[in-house]
């Protein structure tokens, strides 16, 4: 039997959703949103509700065994206008996929070169970086991901990486 997931990096700007399987990359989309007149919450939660609205939309014909999605990590750096952007918009996907069997996934453990469990572990970030593009190349024969314009793909790798940890940590690979 497959294990069938749907992996999310989630960005108020960009969010890369990644469907796929021990096999391959089934399909993938990036949500973006635009910035919109005025700030503060107000817009924010007209963000969000558009990448919920266009996250279960997608999501609605594909069959799962679980949804992937890479967790906040906060570094500490000051002035960082995603100090609250960034988490906000987790829990409101959190909050969307209720019901759903959700994994969390911090990056570094995923992304990280260093990290002992990562897909991309290499002696350097160029390694590791080349190693990203050849695990995406080998999984997606469509081409989903790796012929995304370079302001989308970024989502898309992450959510695939964390896909494809997913799958290694449970042993469908």
């Amino acid at each position: 039997m497959r294990v069938r997931i749907i992996c999310i990096d989630p960005g108020i700007a960009s969010t890369g959703l990644v469907y796929m399987d021990e096999l391959r990359v089934l399909s993938a989309k990036t949500v973006k949103t635009a910035q919109p007149k005025g700030a503060g919450l107000d817009a924010l939660h007209k963000r969000l509700r558009t990448i919920e609205a266009a996250m279960v939309a997608w999501m609605a014909d594909k069959p799962r065994d679980a949804v992937v999605i890479e967790d906040f990590v906060h570094y500490g750096t000051r002035n960082n206008c995603f100090t609250y952007k960034t988490p906000y918009t987790c829990g409101y996907l959190d909050k969307a996929l209720d019901g759903e069997n959700v994994v969390w996934q911090d990056a570094p453990t995923v992304l990280s070169h260093r990290s002992k469990k990562s897909p991309l572990r290499s002696a350097t970030r160029q390694d590791a970086q080349a190693m990203a593009v050849k695990l995406v190349r080998d999984y997606d024969g469509g081409h989903m991901i790796a012929d995304a314009p370079k302001t989308t793909a970024e989502h898309l790798y992450s959510a695939f990486l964390h896909g494809l940890y997913y799958l290694r940590e449970v042993g469908a690979l």
